[in-house]
C-alpha cells in the first residue's frame, strides 16, 4: 500500500508571535469566501469577491465560511476587518496545528482548531478546520480541498424551521463541532470494515502484503485516537468555562457532543485492541506455518539420514565386503532402504509428528 508524501510549506521558526505564515500543502487556488446571513424567516448566501465590502448584517446571524487558508494576505485582511487577534490568525494559517481551544476574553471570542478525518483513496486524511465564535459572527476556515466540510450545515440552513435556523450562532458553533465528530464515526466504520477483511485474510492464510495492510490500518486507528483526544479537551474546556457566548440549551448540546467524543475514543481503543490481537494472530499464524514447513523438512531429513548412512557404508573402498560379491546384493540394499523409509514414515504418522 503506497502512501503519497505531501509537499508542505516550511514551518516558520525564529519569528515573533502573531506572524502570519501559511503552513500546509502547497496550493495556488484562489480562496472561496461565502457569507451566510440567516434567521428563522430569512436566509441569504453570497460569494464574496472583495473582503473590504464585507459587512455584518444587524438582526441576522452572520456566518463567514472561508474555503482555503493558503493566501496569507487575504487572511490577514479578513482578520483585520473583524479585529481578530494576531495569535488567533497565526493558528488559522498553520494546518499542522493540533486541535486546541483558545479564549480571548478581551474580544469576547473563542477559537477552536479542529481536524476533520475523511476517507480518500482508501486512506484516512486529516483536514485543518478553524472556528471563531464572536457575539455576532461565526468565522470558519478550512483547507481548499475537493469538497466543503460544511455542506451538510448549509443544507440544514436551507430548510425552514430547522433547529439551525431557529437558534443562534452558539448553536451553529455546536452544529459544526457535531458535524466534525460525525466524520470520525464514518472513518471508524471504514476502519471496522478493513479490520474485518484483514481478519478473514489471516484466517484464510492470505499473507501477501498482509503485514503492510495491518501496519497502515493500525496507523490510521492511532491517528484518529490522537486527533479525537484533543477535541475532547476542547469540549471539556467549553463546558468547564461555561462561556457567556453559549446559552443553557446549547451547553446541553455540547454535553451531548462530549458524550459522542467519548464514544469515538472508546471505539478507537477497541479497534486498537482488535488490530493488536490481529497482529499477534498474524504473527502466530506465520510462525505456525513456518513450524509446519520446518517439521516437514525435519521428517524428510530424519528419513534420509539412515539411507545416507547405508549408502555411505557401501561407498567405502574396502576390498573385502561380502555383500558386494552377492549378485542380488544391490536389490537387497534397495529393498532394505525402501522398507526402512516406509517404516520411519509409518512411525512418524503414528506418533503424529506429521
Amino acid at each position: 500500500m503506497k502512501k503519497n508524501k505531501i509537499s508542505l510549506t516550511t514551518r516558520p521558526v525564529f519569528t515573533s508571535p502573531g506572524t502570519l505564515k501559511y503552513v500546509g500543502k502547497v496550493r495556488d487556488e484562489n480562496l472561496e469566501i461565502k457569507q451566510i446571513c440567516f434567521s428563522n424567516a430569512l436566509l441569504e448566501s453570497n460569494i464574496v469577491q472583495d473582503i473590504s465590502k464585507l459587512e455584518i448584517k444587524v438582526g441576522l446571524n452572520n456566518w463567514i465560511d472561508v474555503n482555503g487558508v493558503h493566501k496569507e494576505a487575504e487572511i490577514e485582511k479578513l482578520c483585520n476587518k473583524f479585529n481578530i487577534h494576531g495569535l488567533m490568525a497565526e493558528d488559522l494559517l498553520n494546518t499542522l496545528q493540533k486541535p486546541k481551544l483558545e479564549v480571548f476574553s478581551d474580544q469576547n471570542a473563542i477559537l477552536t482548531i479542529l481536524k476533520v478525518p475523511k476517507v480518500y483513496e482508501n486512506q484516512i486524511l486529516l483536514e485543518h478546520v478553524a472556528v471563531v465564535l464572536m457575539p455576532n459572527l461565526v468565522l470558519t476556515f478550512q483547507e481548499k480541498d475537493s469538497f466543503n466540510v460544511f455542506d451538510t450545515v448549509l443544507e440544514r440552513l436551507q430548510r425552514e424551521n430547522s433547529k439551525t435556523r431557529k437558534n443562534g450562532l452558539d448553536y451553529l458553533f455546536y452544529v459544526i463541532i457535531d458535524l466534525i465528530i460525525d466524520h470520525f464515526f464514518l472513518c471508524l466504520d471504514d476502519l471496522t470494515d478493513k479490520i474485518e477483511i484483514l481478519s478473514d485474510k489471516v484466517i484464510l492464510e492470505n499473507y501477501k502484503n498482509l503485514q503492510n495492510e495491518i501496519y497502515f490500518t493500525k496507523k490510521e486507528v492511532l491517528v484518529l485516537k490522537k486527533t479525537i483526544g484533543p477535541i475532547k479537551e476542547v469540549l471539556m474546556g467549553l463546558l468547564r468555562d461555561d462561556e457567556e457566548l453559549f446559552s443553557k440549551d446549547t451547553l446541553l448540546y455540547l454535553k451531548d457532543a462530549y458524550s459522542h467524543v467519548k464514544e469515538v475514543l472508546e471505539t478507537t481503543e477497541n479497534l486498537k485492541e482488535e488490530i493488536d490481537y490481529l497482529t499477534n494472530n498474524y504473527h502466530a499464524q506465520t510462525a505456525n506455518k513456518m513450524n509446519q514447513v520446518m517439521k516437514t523438512f525435519t521428517v524428510f531429513t530424519a528419513i534420509f539420514m539412515p539411507l545416507t548412512f547405508i549408502v555411505g557404508i557401501y561407498g567405502m573402498n574396502f576390498k573385502v565386503m561380502p555383500e558386494l560379491e552377492d549378485p542380488n546384493g544391490y536389490y537387497y540394499v534397495l529393498a532394505g532402504m525402501g522398507i526402512l523409509s516406509v517404516g520411519l514414515w509409518i512411525y512418524f504418522k503414528v506418533k503424529k509428528y506429521i
